[in-house]
């Protein structure tokens, strides 16, 4: 997966009004080019937007957080979510070191 793939596929498969929102500027950049979709560089924990969202989509990103937070992190992207709210977070045998170091 490349960022932006999954607001790609999103809008191929009829999702017309799509929002991106990643903290790092590198990140934001590579989904533009990806996707029709308006993407946004902001910390979405502590965005001064109060937009609420349709479906809210996470991908791979709790395991930067500390395991104190875990619980703090996901309970904010529930809320902002008005009627579903899709998690994943792959697990890779390369990562498992760092996986593991936060949640020990």
């Amino acid at each position: 997966m490349w960022t932006g793939d999954n607001l790609a596929l999103m809008f191929e498969n009829g999702f017309t009004s799509l929002t991106g929102i990643d903290i790092a500027p590198q990140m934001v950049q590579a989904a533009k080019t990806r996707a029709h979709a308006e993407v946004i560089c902001d910390d979405v924990l502590h965005s001064a937007t109060s937009s609420s969202y349709d479906l809210v989509f996470a991908q791979a990103f709790i395991h930067l957080f500390p395991k104190d937070r875990v619980k703090e992190v996901m309970t904010h992207l529930l809320k902002l979510s008005q009627r579903r709210f899709y998690f994943l977070q792959p697990f890779m045998k390369q990562h498992r070191k760092v996986w593991s170091q936060k949640v020990m």
